[in-house]
């Protein structure tokens, strides 16, 4: 069985495009396994086939402000059958419709495999970056076998609790334990990594794509948006345009849900006392 993971939480906007992607590709997976832990549910995405892809919505607690990766992959890999292919598909970056089938084709003759270059555009800045790396994939462009020996390295990685590069803790285990895996430059796996939202919940390793960091080149011309995303192109421009003003309900959304639970947790201290 082919099946994608995406997790997700308080990214509407951004799933949104998600959920477009994935009705492009020229090989839809089996089964979508998504995850949501947002206070602002997925409304728009229920349980059910979509020509003959299984669409699997797992709800988790709401955990406004937490970052939540390693447990919404758990979560997922309790789902996953031994022998599944499994491809990772991010909510907030971009895929070509060619990604998931290449990616399984890829995963034919390697247990894990991962995308070589990387390529990322800042909607907050209006510029871009691009670099090679040949030690590890990212999680946006990750796919393994469902083996006893992946699965446990997964498990290990997302079980720790302590960082929240998944992807570089386990690339590195994955080549520790000597387990075939294969780094790719193929074009048609090519994802496009998509920071400065300015909406939704923040990514794991935000911080590290500020200017300070990154030797960015400004796209004062859209030319690097319309050639990274092509039909998609407006889409982003809007977010580059309005993203500030697109979500205010966020940062109130998780007050209002972090002042329910303290009222909860008061009511049933007190009833407890009395």
């Amino acid at each position: 069985m082919l099946t994608a993971i995406t997790p997700t939480g308080d990214r509407l906007h951004q799933f949104a495009i998600c959920y477009e992607l994935m009705m492009r590709q020229t090989v839809k997976p089996d089964r979508w396994i998504i995850v949501d832990d947002g206070v602002r549910k997925l409304e728009n995405i229920v349980d059910g086939k979509i020509n003959n892809m299984e669409i699997m919505l797992l709800r988790r607690n709401a955990s406004p402000g937490r970052i939540t990766l390693k447990e919404n992959i758990l979560a997922a890999l309790e789902k996953i059958n031994i022998g599944d292919k499994v491809i990772f598909f991010e909510d907030d970056d971009f895929y070509p419709d060619t990604y998931i089938e290449a990616m399984s084709q890829l995963l034919d003759n390697y247990k894990v495999v991962g995308g070589l270059l990387r390529k990322y555009y800042n909607l907050n800045y209006q510029a871009y970056w691009e670099f090679s790396r040949s030690l590890y994939g990212t999680l946006s462009s990750t796919a393994f076998k469902a083996e006893e020996k992946t699965f446990n390295v997964f498990r290990k990685v997302c079980s720790n609790g302590y960082g929240h590069e998944v992807d570089i803790e386990f690339w590195n285990t994955v080549k520790a334990e000597g387990i075939s895996n294969f780094l790719h430059s193929n074009p048609m796996a090519q994802v496009i990594g998509v920071k400065g939202w300015n909406t939704g919940r923040r990514g794991a390793v935000a911080t590290t794509h500020k200017r300070r960091y990154r030797k960015y080149i400004y796209d004062t011309n859209f030319k690097c948006l319309n050639c990274y995303f092509s039909i998609f192109s407006e889409k982003y421009k809007s977010f580059i345009k309005h993203g500030l003003l697109i979500d205010l309900l966020r940062p109130s959304a998780g007050a209002i849900n972090k002042l329910k639970a303290l009222l909860k947790a008061k009511r049933f201290n007190h009833s407890n006392i009395t």
